[in-house]
């Protein structure tokens, strides 16, 4: 029988650090925000989906109803219980469990990534000294190209150190800083080797 148990909320419990507890609720966010963009990129069916799943029985407050309608987690479960009934209604009354160890059973593989932003060598094409904006982890600053490179490719060149096995860079494009001059084209030496992970339309205030 399936556990449908709803658990208490994760910041029921803590009321007694006052002051302290005053940025929880947002990093709370942040990390269900985060298995929302990940739900749908797991394997269907698999233990790893039923756990994202998992993480949203919760008893919600009102304060979480706004971010819940944001965070498009009801599209993404919609989505994964539609597919989940088209899969019953191919298989039919055969449709069972495979038990463990069996070669038709799905195996999901959970990788843990190490952030190696520190051990990397920047290179840009142009105004070295503004690289520094491209680490430091604040979208209020920022690289943009010179003279060096003017009617040139621009490039931003990674070497990392011996022994060090990256398997994914990671890019943050912000285009609402200065929409006469955004990214439009996105290219990677194969179709698979590029993947767009989550896009936010910004509404930028008119005055």
């Amino acid at each position: 029988m399936q556990d449908l148990r709803v658990c208490e909320h994760p910041l029921s419990d803590i009321l007694i650090v006052g002051d302290a507890s005053h940025p929880l609720p947002r990093e709370f966010h942040q990390l269900l925000q985060t298995i929302s963009d990940l739900m749908m990129a797991l394997p269907a069916g698999s233990a790893l989906q039923q756990m994202a799943l998992r993480c949203w029985s919760l008893k919600f407050r009102q304060s979480d109803h706004q971010f819940l309608h944001q965070s498009n987690v009801f599209h993404h479960i919609n989505n994964i219980l539609s597919k989940s009934d088209e899969g019953d209604g191919d298989d039919g009354p055969n449709n069972t469990v495979q038990p463990p160890g069996d070669p038709g059973q799905e195996h999901c593989a959970t990788s843990i990534m190490r952030d190696l932003t520190s051990s990397v060598e920047l290179k840009t094409s142009s105004r070295p000294a503004m690289m520094g904006s491209l680490t430091d982890g604040s979208t209020e600053t920022f690289w943009e190209s010179g003279d060096e490179d003017r009617n040139k490719s621009k490039s931003v060149t990674l070497s990392c150190a011996k022994g060090l096995v990256p398997r994914r860079v990671c890019v943050h494009v912000d285009n609402s800083r200065d929409i006469g001059v955004s990214v439009n084209h996105f290219f990677g030496k194969s179709p698979d080797s590029l993947s767009l992970y989550v896009f936010i339309e910004v509404e930028l205030p008119v005055d």
